[in-house]
């Protein structure tokens, strides 16, 4: 009958009790600090993720830039070549049409009773001097245009080679302990 208003016991004010609260508040604040770091580190991911999210993106712009370049580029020398082969054509016919004129003129002497046909040989140097010009031109423009193209192939490999250090060294960051 006498257990059932039985109180607990008072607490006591002895040094274990003082200890334990110490305890108890050194790991409250540890905890507090530990959070205060987690939010912190956590920070520092954020602001590194959209770092290296901007610096992606910034890579991937560039690279298109590149490759709308190298596109044109490559645009340009299939012209040159197909303007160069047009050109080639040009040559031989001519220096047929040259020769098939050269041949009648040796071998028929007289056309007409007034003497040889004239060749303009100023108009067939002046042509071949043109077309000699144009296929120079359009080698040299190939020429550049091949330049352009290795050049925008070696931007492509230094791209890649420093996104590749990137990640690299992204994966060490992310590796290191705090």
């Amino acid at each position: 009958i006498g257990l059932s208003n039985k109180q607990p016991p008072p607490p006591t004010t002895s040094n274990s009790n003082v200890v334990s609260v110490d305890a108890y508040n050194a790991m409250k604040l540890r905890a507090e600090k530990a959070e205060k770091n987690l939010s912190e580190v956590e920070r520092q991911l954020q602001l590194q993720q959209r770092k290296e999210k901007k610096e992606s993106q910034e890579m991937e712009d560039a690279l298109k830039v590149i490759e709308q370049k190298l596109v044109l580029s490559i645009s340009r020398a299939e012209k040159s070549e197909q303007e160069n082969a047009k050109l080639k054509i040009e040559i031989k016919r001519l220096q047929q049409e040259l020769k098939m004129n050269s041949n009648f003129y040796q071998s028929s002497g007289p056309v007409n009773s007034s003497g040889p046909v004239n060749v303009d040989w100023v108009d067939v140097q002046e042509k071949t001097k043109y077309c000699r010009s144009l296929l120079k031109n359009t080698a040299h423009e190939a020429k550049e245009n091949m330049k352009k193209i290795l050049q925008g192939v070696a931007n492509l490999e230094e791209i890649a080679t420093t996104l590749h250090a990137i990640n690299r060294f992204s994966r060490m960051k992310l590796d290191q302990p705090k």
